[in-house]
């Protein structure tokens, strides 16, 4: 899967041979970055735009371009990292550190016994590694961003609740109708009430961190994950394929997952606490 090649949207996810005193310029959706080599020493800085992941995931541009000495921020914020024998820079896509309560843009209903498949968008993280050139020695990290900033919200009751990122995304049910965005991921989602209750889906906080991140020829997508809801009195089950997506023929690993999962893993997933408190 190594020798997989990108699509020309995903050639961000390229390496980058630079040369000694050559500055490149990444614009990244909300994101600036500029990254500089000087023998032994990379040179960093980073800035963000006013604006928060966006529904319409088609509009975030991107671009890579070199930028002349004069043209640099002059700033003291620059940030200076030791590593030698790293002449190569390995952007990697990664997944956020916390997980994500994701508002779907519609209220959809799931009735008892019912089974339904959706694809949630996502913003993603920007890794920069750096290594020799042909990955002969694996890449070192540099440091890690979000593309995006994320509003922080809490998920769940005071007291079993968790620190997440809250996001809004289009809800799609169609593969066909998906879009190819590189600052983005796909986690194909399929949900299963196996309660006596209806599911309001409004809400659903996602566990990124158990999933991979996976390059397609136009897509990046995580392995797909199944939720298995039981009541408001029970918790819910969400179980991570150990495979990669089965949506495109050939795939290739881009990261693997922040935390190593069981095959079962269990968490407060859906936005119940107004049917449990009346609240």
């Amino acid at each position: 899967m190594e020798g997989l090649p990108f699509s020309e949207k995903l050639s961000l996810w390229n390496p980058y041979p630079l040369e000694s005193g050559i500055c490149v310029h990444f614009s990244l959706g909300d994101l600036d970055v500029w990254v500089e080599r000087y023998d032994i020493e990379w040179h960093v800085h980073t800035a963000y735009r006013n604006r928060y992941a966006s529904l319409r995931v088609a509009e975030p541009g991107f671009s890579i371009e070199s930028t002349p000495k004069e043209e640099k921020p002059v700033t003291t914020e620059w940030k200076h990292f030791l590593v030698r024998n790293a002449p190569c820079l390995y952007p990697t896509p990664a997944i956020p550190d916390r997980p994500l309560v994701v508002k779907p843009d519609r209220l959809l209903v799931i009735l008892p016994g019912e089974t339904a498949q959706f694809f949630i968008f996502f913003p993603l993280w920007l890794r920069f590694m750096v290594g020799p050139i042909g990955r002969k020695v694996s890449p070192r990290l540099l440091f890690e961003i979000p593309i995006f900033r994320m509003k922080s919200t809490w998920f769940g009751d005071p007291v079993s609740g968790e620190l997440c990122y809250a996001t809004e995304t289009r809800l799609f049910t169609d593969f066909n109708s998906l879009p190819e965005h590189p600052l983005f991921a796909i986690c194909p989602l399929r949900i299963r009430n196996d309660s006596a209750i209806e599911l309001p889906f409004d809400k659903i906080c996602l566990h990124t961190e158990v999933l991979s991140l996976y390059g397609g020829e136009s897509r990046i997508w995580t392995n797909a994950s199944e939720v298995i809801f039981k009541g408001a009195d029970q918790e819910t089950v969400v179980e991570p394929s150990k495979q990669p997506p089965s949506f495109e023929p050939k795939v290739r690993l881009l990261s693997s997952p922040r935390q190593v999962s069981d095959i079962w893993y269990f968490k407060r997933t859906f936005s119940l606490l107004k049917i449990i408190t009346g609240f």
